[in-house]
């Protein structure tokens, strides 16, 4: 008996000394965490960040504040009005302008069978309010009437109107966070940038693009990235799907793009469409020799919607750092920190 309590009392301890220990990183880790956030970057995008570069920020951060920039912005895009303009086009005019073909045949079935649904179907078939599922035909419907020269009186509901870029939008959070590596005399810098959808955009026929530019002619290397993809409906994330590497496109000593698709193949049946929910790109930028000049790192996250404008993206690094993006994209803010070279 005296071996059995003994046994019991052993385990107990035992039990107790590891919860502790689990109990306390748990709690280190939300507090290095709380570190990131207190320091610019948006809470939605600590997920993005990969653990190695979470660790190397968290670790420079404690040492030395002044040697990372981080700051963080929300994109907001109007899901009913892409529905609508979608809707508009025909589908020779967007697979002219880029887009895939099969996404673009999926979305305007799925958009067809929308609109055939009550209202309730609708709600229930997206988990999402009546007024939602009813503002979502009515897009659909206004498109409709729009290429058959009708408006019906229901079109002219100044509420739908208002509505349209507060009910229906999607917001993206984006970050930028560039850190200091330098020695005595080469500048060295690491770039990290990172996104996340709060909630799911509407279409997914195109690519999206982070680009990034810096000036100060630094050479880039240890270039990384990672899309992640969710299985989704038109109205909610569900379960992961997969992760993949961005293409990257340099303009050599002057600025990268990396470029992913909005949507993949599903990995349950179930669900018409996977999309990318969150992820995140790092590359280094240095130079061998110090000059004794200050420069600026930009970068912006740009979302490719239905509009039949400009694709392009370019970069301006003299005398101003800057992105340009053409018509055709939804950007966030620019952002931007300063270095020296």
């Amino acid at each position: 008996m005296k071996k059995i309590i003994t046994l019991l009392t052993t385990l107990i301890i035992f039990s107790t000394f590891t919860s502790n220990i689990l109990a306390s990183q748990t709690s280190t880790k939300v507090n290095d965490e709380q570190i990131l956030i207190q320091n610019g970057l948006a809470k939605e995008n600590l997920e993005a960040l990969t653990k190695e570069d979470k660790q190397q920020l968290i670790e420079i951060l404690k040492e030395d504040k002044d040697k990372v920039q981080i700051n963080s912005t929300v994109m907001e895009i109007d899901n009913l009005a892409e529905i609508e303009a979608f809707m508009n086009l025909s589908e020779e005019a967007l697979i002219a302008n880029g887009a895939d073909s099969e996404k673009v045949k999926a979305a305007r079935n799925e958009l067809s069978e929308y609109f055939n649904m009550s209202d309730e179907e609708l709600a229930k078939e997206l988990d999402t309010s009546m007024i939602e599922a009813r503002y979502i035909k009515k897009a659909i419907e206004k498109a409709r009437n729009k290429i058959d020269g009708n408006q019906p009186k229901e079109i002219r509901d100044e509420n739908l109107v208002n509505a349209s870029g507060s009910i229906s939008s999607t917001k993206l959070t984006y970050s930028q966070a560039v850190t200091n590596l330098s020695t005595s005399t080469r500048p060295i810098y690491k770039v990290n940038v990172a996104y996340t959808w709060k909630t799911v955009y509407a279409l997914s026929i195109y690519s999206d693009t982070i680009a990034a530019c810096w000036g100060g002619g630094l050479v880039t290397s240890n270039i990384s990235s990672a899309a992640a993809y969710y299985d989704a409906t038109s109205s909610s994330f569900s379960s992961y799907n997969k992760t993949i590497s961005m293409t990257k496109e340099e303009t050599i000593q002057a600025g990268i793009k990396f470029r992913f698709p909005q949507a993949v193949m599903p990995k349950n049946p179930a669900y018409p469409t996977s999309k990318t929910r969150n992820g995140s790109a790092t590359f280094t930028i240095y130079q061998l020799q110090k000059q004794g000049y200050a420069t600026q790192v930009a970068s912006r996250y740009c979302h490719r919607s239905v509009r039949l404008e400009s694709t392009s993206i370019s970069f301006s690094t003299s005398p101003t750092v800057s992105i340009n993006v053409g018509g055709a994209w939804d950007t966030s803010a620019q952002s931007v920190s300063t270095i020296s070279y």
